[in-house]
């Protein structure tokens, strides 16, 4: 379990635009520039409580945030 929230450490690497590249690279409004409602309000939810973020993301989700604390592990 520590080892678990040792890693979540990682996350706090990733800025708006890198978690939204990351995570939701196709989420943009119709200016093609502006990310979506959705994406934004994912945003916040992951800067307020990374743990309630994940317990919300699909399988998917979580292993692209997995490989990336794995990333960030070997670096």
């Amino acid at each position: 379990m520590l080892r678990i929230t040792d890693d979540l450490i990682f996350l706090d690497r990733l800025n708006r635009e890198e978690f939204l590249m990351l995570l939701f690279p196709n989420s943009k409004r119709e200016d093609g520039k502006t990310p979506t409602i959705y994406a934004l309000d994912k945003w916040d939810l992951f800067k307020r409580d990374k743990l309630e973020f994940i317990r919300s993301c699909s399988v998917d989700k979580v292993k692209i945030l997995v490989d990336f604390i794995n990333e960030c592990k070997v670096d």
